[in-house]
């Protein structure tokens, strides 16, 4: 694989010149050609009166440079105008002096052959040849091309001399340039799908293969040394192989040795951290770079291996990680769903023994038939962490029922905001179950306990991005949180903690927020509030969290403790101002 590439020979860069071929394309040829009698008169007369030659070879410099002046002039001042169209129209007449005609349609060709190579240009991106490979195609394309321009321009009314000064110099050129460009980006191209068609090979071969019964692979092998070696070594140095045969026939063809290299490495390396296998690396070992020394392709590529093998072990680290984390899930599931029967039927946790031994029982029976249905058909008995939290359950429970009343104390009430909390901005948080089932017959009662699992279930699974992704939602939370700053600040009421009321206040408008998501999905909800679009649901849920802030203002802050409008000014114009300030 380090044989020499052979690069496709570039043509040198054609020089802006006249060429028969060029001409041809431009130039079509008068039917009748003009009579020589003028021309041998006056070669005649020279030779008669040669004094008369000096003097009009002066005066006919004179005239062709006055001439040439006042072409270039009136080219410029009539807009670029084609001669033609002005001895049409008057401004030239038909028999105007020679040299002045020479210049104008000099002047003109050289401007068609700036809308040549614009017009060139934007047909090459057109027709797509930067990404054509095939080597004819410029030229095929071009002569078409220089074809309809020549007859949409009328170049062929024009004399080939005329036509070799002002324009094909310089359509030549433009033809020159393309042609190079081209060429280099059928190269680039060519190398590209080397690149690609080899990576697939590679990629495809590795991470599609079947198993190969070993008697095929030693078939395939027996031009080799396999004696005493394992399967999977022997299918190691098969692939090996196949890859060194199908990179040599590219190189052969002319692809880089260095560029094959590389990307035969990037596929291995990209197969086993797909595969999470770092054995297919062993792959490289067995292609040989060097057939002289014996160096295999392994040897020069060590830092970006020793790399892939430390990713592939992340990598397998990372999927043993989350199939934990599907499995831990997949068992909160279950247990939740377990302590969620139980907590639902008390009377179950007075004998909760007993109670274990029927609930076995009953997740084999189909539900149609009285049974209880676990998270993905699950029928496996009870576990014995399971039971333990169902004994847990089952005393704290039984302790709730001896008690009269539950004291509201300091932890209390710490311990229920922490729950309204999580309930309101985190109600996926694994540990809020845990801490509702801890809390009961402590900080609150069994029926209030209940209340929160209704809320933990109905919150944990709720899809709420098609409201969370409106930036209506942020804004009322800012108007909450402006309102509540504005109130405190321009009052001055003392102890009170900013953070602490704004996290309050979403808390409240988070359980609407909840609450209202849930009536959304109801269809009687919808049909009693006509709310038939996602538009209609989302300015109906909008609009009752911006109705709900006042609400929340007289629990968070009391009216007799924050600043009241004066009922006879401009309420409005009011909370402008006190928005305001706020800002500023």
């Amino acid at each position: 694989m380090v044989s020499k590439i052979n690069l496709p020979t570039i043509n040198p860069k054609e020089q802006a010149a006249v060429t028969s071929s060029a001409v041809d394309v431009f130039y079509v040829p008068k039917k009748r050609p003009p009579s020589s009698i003028v021309g041998d008169i006056a070669r005649s007369l020279n030779s008669i009166i040669p004094a008369l030659q000096q003097y009009d070879d002066v005066k006919e410099q004179i005239e062709i440079s006055d001439q040439e002046a006042k072409a270039d002039k009136d080219f410029m001042e009539n807009n670029k105008t084609d001669f033609k169209e002005l001895v049409k129209n008057g401004t030239i007449q038909e028999g105007a002096n020679p040299y002045y005609v020479k210049r104008y349609v000099k002047n003109h060709l050289r401007e068609t052959a700036r809308t040549f190579e614009t017009e060139l240009y934007e047909a090459y991106r057109k027709n797509g040849l930067d990404t054509n490979i095939n080597p004819s195609a410029f030229t095929e394309f071009y002569k078409g091309f220089a074809a309809d321009f020549r007859d949409k321009n009328n170049l062929g009314a024009y004399d080939a001399q005329s036509l070799s000064e002002g324009f094909i110099p310089y359509a030549e050129a433009t033809r020159s340039n393309l042609n190079n460009r081209f060429i280099q980006e059928r190269i680039t191209n060519i190398e590209k799908n080397q690149i690609s068609t080899l990576n697939n090979f590679v990629e495809g071969n590795l991470i599609t293969s079947l198993n190969i019964e070993e008697e095929d692979l030693d078939r395939a092998l027996v031009n080799y040394n396999i004696e005493g070696l394992t399967y999977q070594e022997k299918d190691v140095l098969y692939q090996a192989r196949l890859i060194q045969d199908y990179a040599d026939a590219l190189i052969d063809d002319g692809m880089d040795a260095t560029t094959a290299n590389k990307t035969v490495v990037d596929a291995v390396i990209n197969a086993a951290k797909l595969q999470h296998d770092e054995d297919v690396l062993f792959i490289l070992d067995n292609i040989i770079t060097d057939k002289n020394s014996g160096a295999r392709l392994a040897g020069s590529y060590k830092s970006e291996i020793a790399d892939a093998q430390l990713a592939i072990a992340d990598l397998k680290l990372a999927k043993i990680r989350d199939i934990e984390y599907t499995k831990g899930l997949a068992e909160q599931e279950r247990k939740e769903a377990i302590l969620n029967h139980f907590i639902r039927n008390p009377l179950l946790l007075k004998d909760v023994t007993a109670s274990i031994k029927e609930f076995n029982f009953l997740i084999t029976v189909p539900s149609e038939q009285g049974g209880v249905a676990l998270p993905n058909g699950d029928i496996a008995g009870i576990t014995a962490d399971e039971a333990a939290s169902l004994i847990q359950l089952s005393n704290a429970y039984m302790s709730s029922l001896n008690r009269e009343n539950i004291i509201t104390t300091e932890f209390s009430t710490a311990y229920r905001k922490d729950i309204d909390t999580l309930l309101a901005t985190d109600p996926n948080n694994p540990a809020l179950f845990r801490k509702i089932r801890d809390g009961q017959g402590i900080y609150y009662t069994y029926d209030e306990m209940v209340s929160y699992f209704d809320k933990y279930f109905s919150r944990k699974n709720v899809n709420g991005t098609m409201y969370t992704n409106d930036k209506r939602y942020a804004q009322v939370f800012g108007e909450l949180d402006a309102t509540i700053a504005t109130q405190v600040k321009t009052q001055g009421v003392i102890g009170v903690d900013m953070a602490e009321l704004k996290e309050d206040g979403e808390v409240l408008l988070l359980d609407l927020f909840y609450d209202t998501i849930e009536s959304l999905d109801n269809a009687d909800y919808l049909k009693q509030n006509a709310l038939f679009t996602d538009a209609d649901k989302k300015k109906h849920l909008f609009n009752l969290m911006r109705n709900e802030v006042d609400r929340i203002l007289d629990i968070i802050l009391p009216r007799d403790k924050r600043f009241k409008l004066d009922e006879t000014e401009d309420t409005a114009a009011k909370k402008a101002e006190l928005y305001k300030i706020y800002e500023d």
